[in-house]
Formats: structure tokens, sequence, C-alpha cells
């Protein structure tokens, strides 16, 4: 990745950051659906114990056995995916943190570190030193950056010379 555009690694990030959401709404639409067939067993079985109330006590038998054998089927299925919405939660959650660790890390690498090195480059063209340049690997902005400055040194030290020469040309003639 070192001569990718920092443009297109940032449109990876933000591609990455879409996936992530469309799992997190992905888990939210489950997490609806499931609440959805919550309601319909609860309504089902007030539906059975309404009508057990009125019933014989046979027919009322017969409703309390299919109440009791939903509420399992749904104990069951609710527990299965229980453990399933666990595991895309944490899943999700490793993801994130592994988009924001590698985020960070590019972030360093792309943006912190030439920084600090062009920092020092200027720091250096400040104290008068015009022969220190940077070693540029990148061909990405910030190598274009590192470029520009390398070639601003270069300029400066020319003009310095020219000032330097001229000055020196003058104080001949004085």
């Amino acid at each position: 990745m070192k001569n990718i555009s920092i443009q297109v690694k940032a449109n990876i990030a933000i591609a990455i950051c879409i996936l992530v959401t469309l799992i997190a709404g992905s888990a939210t639409l489950f997490l609806l659906q499931q609440a959805q067939r919550d309601s319909v067993v609860i309504e089902r079985v007030n539906r059975h114990l309404e009508l057990s109330q009125k019933s014989t006590s046979q027919e009322r038998n017969r409703l309390e056995s299919n109440s009791m054998d939903l509420l399992a089927r749904y104990q069951k299925t609710a527990q299965r995916d229980s453990k399933r919405l666990s595991v895309v939660v944490i899943a999700g959650l490793v993801a994130v943190s592994i988009i924001l660790i590698l985020l960070g890390l590019f972030i360093r690498k792309d943006f912190i570190k030439p920084a600090h090195t062009i920092q020092r480059l200027i720091r250096n063209f400040t104290l008068g030193n015009l022969d220190v340049r940077l070693s540029i690997n990148k061909t990405d902005e910030m190598g274009q950056i590192e470029q520009l400055i390398n070639d601003l040194g270069d300029m400066l030290k020319r003009i310095l010379g020219e000032i330097i020469g001229t000055s020196g040309t003058i104080s001949s003639f004085m």
C-alpha cells in the first residue's frame, strides 16, 4: 500500500465503515424480526388461555398442553437465536476494534510520521542547514509534499548562494 493515494486509502476506510454499518443494520433487523415473532407467540398463548377459560375441561387441558408445547418450542428457538445474536454482536465488536486499530496505524504511518519528518527538515532549514533533504519513498500526496519541500530547500540554497555571490561581488568593488 506504499504507492496508493491517501484518497484511495480513505475511500477504502469509508467502505469498510459502511460495511460494518450494514452488518449492524442486519443485526438490528434480526432483532426486530425476533421481537415481532415474540409478540406473535405471546398473542397465540393469550388466545389459548382465553379459549381455555370458556372451554370444557377436556378442551382446556388440550389448549393448555398446546400452549405449553408452543412455549417450549419458542423457548428453544429464542435460546438458539440469542446464541446467534451473541456471536454476531461479538464478531461485530471484534471487526470494529480491528478496523479502528488499522485506521489508527494508517493515520500514524501515513500522516503523523511524515509530518514529524517534515517538521524536523523545516527546523533544519530555519537553523540555516539547507543541505538536509527528505528521502522520498512514496508517490502519494505526502510523497509529493515531501518532494516539494526538498525542492524548496534546493531553491532556498540556490537563492542564498546567489545572494552570497552577489554580496561578495559588491564587497569586492568597495
